[in-house]
């Protein structure tokens, strides 16, 4: 049992944890009486409003959920003036919202000088406070945008989990990312802090989430934000999925034994493990052509006309390899020997697993025009279907 909402100032993480999974509605409905005298206690009931500028869409980062990820499909690009934003800073004075918020991607133009001539325009014009979000910057940036007079800074951990992270938060080449040590140096510069984390993220567990509340409190942010994880549907499956007549679950293994068949011959006849590795991979891939097959000569499929039946799979055509995890969740595919490791990759190693999608043989048809095209070491997507049988 959870302890007395009245004794929650002493909560520890095991007490979060227990909470987060409490599921008695009387219960919850004291825990949300007790937060709300705890809100109206600390902060009142004034509703104070901020107006939000997204001053560009530019990205660096590859983030696995993000809309404007560098690798997100085609996607109008831009990034505003100084004196665009001051147009929209001075509307919201006008408004009369009492702070102002500069948001955007990870933009390397937008730099230190931009950004602080931004910072003092806004201060200066409109005597509002200055809010930046704009990722993950220099100290020197951060330094110079505090002299230049912004108050706070916005920007998330999303997970205490540190696996969890790199996950769907890959680091830039040559970097490491570190924000809640971000989040510290800018207290010290003299910002107000806001964080916040994501709920619902693949691989998340109770534990991790507790211990982000945890961490709330630990680091004692001035400003938390929660929200949930919602992957941008900008890939070409957004399109293709909800054309479909037909969606079957699939997965197939070679099973284990294999697997260490070509270990075995790696050891000691690398050419033979090599031969074997290959044609162990053409097989597993052979078994999704055959699904196909079997799919298209379903009656329902000749009766339409002009379908086409194509294996999807997490890690490809920009669905995250996360997905892996809900698929399975869905398939069981355990029941033939089938298993996830904490990276998402399948064991026994030959084996694959996906979504079976009939549709108008159009719908296959994937422009080569998103970013993760370019790196594809797989283009079958747009050579199995031949042009001529697409109307």
């Amino acid at each position: 049992m959870p302890p007395a909402p009245e004794t929650l100032d002493g909560l520890d993480c095991a007490a979060i944890l227990t909470w987060l999974q409490e599921r008695d509605e009387a219960a919850l409905d004291a825990l949300w009486a007790r937060a709300d005298e705890v809100r109206r206690a600390h902060v009142g009931d004034a509703v104070h409003l901020r107006g939000l500028i997204e001053i560009s869409n530019y990205c660096v980062r590859h983030c696995a959920y993000c809309g404007i990820a560098a690798c997100a499909g085609p996607l109008p690009r831009y990034r505003m003036t100084r004196d665009e934003i001051l147009a929209c800073a001075r509307k919201g004075r006008d408004l009369g919202f009492g702070t102002i918020v500069l948001q955007g991607g990870e933009d390397p133009d937008l730099t230190g000088p931009f950004v602080a001539d931004v910072v003092r325009g806004i201060t200066r014009e409109t005597g509002a406070a200055v809010t930046l979000s704009l990722g993950e910057r220099s100290d020197a940036d951060l330094r110079a945008w505090r002299d230049a007079g912004a108050n706070r800074y916005l920007l998330r951990f999303e997970t205490t989990d540190p696996e969890l992270y790199r996950r769907i938060h890959p680091d830039p080449p040559g970097t490491v990312s570190d924000r809640l040590a971000q989040l510290v140096r800018m207290r010290e510069m003299g910002y107000e802090i806001g964080t916040g984390v994501m709920v619902g993220i693949p691989g998340q567990t109770w534990d991790s989430l507790a211990n982000d509340i945890w961490t709330f409190r630990d680091y004692d942010m001035d400003m938390i934000g929660i929200g949930p994880y919602l992957p941008s549907p900008r890939t070409p499956l957004a399109g293709i999925f909800p054309a479909a007549d037909r969606l079957d679950l699939f997965a197939f293994t070679l099973g284990q034994a294999i697997s260490h068949e070509i270990e075995r011959l790696f050891a000691g006849d690398f050419a033979l493990g090599a031969v074997l590795d290959a044609v162990a991979s053409l097989a597993a891939d052979n078994a999704g052509r055959v699904a196909e097959g079997w799919l298209e000569s379903q009656p329902a499929a000749v009766a339409a006309g002009s379908r086409r039946a194509f294996l999807y799979s997490p890690g490809y055509c920009g669905w995250h390899i996360s997905g892996q995890e809900t698929l399975f969740a869905a398939l069981r595919p355990e029941a033939i020997g089938i298993r996830l490791n904490e990276s998402f990759l399948m064991t026994p190693l030959k084996s694959i697993s996906g979504v079976l999608v009939l549709a108008p043989a159009a719908s296959h048809r994937i422009a080569a025009t998103y970013p993760f095209c370019a790196q594809c070491q797989s283009p079958a997507c747009r050579e199995r279907i031949p042009v001529e049988t697409v109307p």
